[in-house]
């Protein structure tokens, strides 16, 4: 499967998480681990090996709110809600407080992961279950009466469940009704509105796509074939999310239904035989004019195509270079081995059998790659 998020990015933030644990477990001790924020930077170390979107949605949901005030606290040197006020206290080591830097740029690497992995619509959901796994632990082991002496700056009233100052106690509440009703607030307040915000701008996304479309290229506004829509109907027809198919054929999917132009020049064939294969049509039916007309009973494999173009060099005395200069497409590695055309978009195939008399329609693969 292509992998959508890089490989040095992987490796990096795992080290990076791998030297804060280490780094941490001695100053704060183990249950500073539930604080959201290192929960969200730990699961993210997962989010990116399996290139998950759900964990990373999920994430982004807990964060987003979260740190954006984590960061305009930090800004005001911690006066604000006094929440990174720590990050100013020079009983703590520098290299320490530095690695607590994560909270500043671990929202943006969320965001960057779930526009690549695209945003799974069970995130809040899921959110919700670790939410309440993580209070009830929290409350479980930090205690603020019952600090441990092994840390000279033990974690206590981890995630404020047993009150919102940080090492005192509420008193107002029963703890167990205090602790029930964080488990309801975090998502009632936090997660689901930080979810219909996403959705919200996802929206707004796809209707600024359309609106991009409406204002395309003379070249593009000519098609007579939106090849995009048809796509958005054959997934909707399979009952299957963006993000499923995105997941499943490791794709970025949401742009080829949002753009008119993706499948004709951003996407290879190979890509393109992939996603239809996944929802069941053929990339023809992306692009035939008249879908619904008897199909045609000739195929051109790419070798068969290889072919046409050595005879058309052949009959009219050319080189590869003066055919590649008439289609506008270097059409060498095709000769050479005609399964490089995998790597053709779909305007590039249209091109050359236009040249070569054939109807590119029939051209297309039917099939996935082998």
């Amino acid at each position: 499967m292509k992998h959508r998020l890089p490989l040095w990015i992987k490796i990096i933030y795992t080290a990076f998480v791998a030297v804060m644990l280490i780094v941490y477990f001695p100053q704060y001790g183990p249950a500073n681990c539930l604080w959201f924020c290192d929960v969200a930077a730990i699961l993210t170390v997962f989010a990116l090996w399996f290139e998950s979107s759900l964990i990373a949605s999920s994430q982004l949901v807990s964060m987003l709110i979260s740190q954006t005030v984590w960061i305009a606290d930090f800004v005001s040197g911690g006066h604000l809600i006094g929440i990174s006020e720590y990050m100013f206290n020079p009983s703590i080591h520098l290299y320490v407080r530095g690695l607590s830097t994560f909270h500043l740029w671990l929202p943006f690497l969320l965001i960057w992961m779930v526009k690549r992995l695209g945003y799974d619509r069970r995130a809040p959901w899921l959110q919700t279950a670790i939410g309440v796994v993580v209070l009830v632990a929290s409350y479980a082991f930090s205690d603020p009466r019952h600090p441990s002496p092994k840390y000279p700056n033990v974690s206590v009233n981890v995630n404020r469940v047993y009150g919102l100052g940080v090492t005192t106690v509420q008193t107002a509440l029963p703890e167990t009704v205090y602790l029930a009703l964080m488990c309801i607030g975090y998502p009632s307040l936090i997660y689901f509105p930080t979810h219909l915000l996403i959705m919200q701008i996802i929206k707004r996304r796809q209707r600024h796509a359309a609106a991009e479309e409406a204002f395309m290229s003379d070249e593009f506004l000519q098609r007579s074939v939106r090849p995009n829509e048809r796509l958005r109907a054959a997934r909707e027809r399979a009952g299957i999310e963006p993000h499923e198919v995105a997941r499943e054929t490791g794709l970025q999917y949401y742009d080829m239904e949002d753009h008119v132009d993706e499948l004709w020049m951003a996407c290879s064939l190979r890509d393109i035989a992939k996603v239809c294969a996944h929802l069941h049509v053929t990339p023809r039916y992306l692009f035939d004019e008249t879908p619904e007309a008897m199909p045609s009973n000739i195929r051109y494999a790419f070798a068969d195509v290889a072919d046409l173009i050595r005879r058309y060099m052949e009959a009219h005395s050319i080189s590869f270079e003066q055919f590649g200069n008439q289609a506008g497409w270097a059409v060498e590695d095709v000769l050479t081995d005609p399964s490089n055309a995998w790597e053709w978009n779909a305007d590039c195939l249209k091109d050359v059998c236009t040249i070569l008399g054939i109807n590119w329609l029939d051209g297309l693969p039917i099939r996935p790659e082998q």
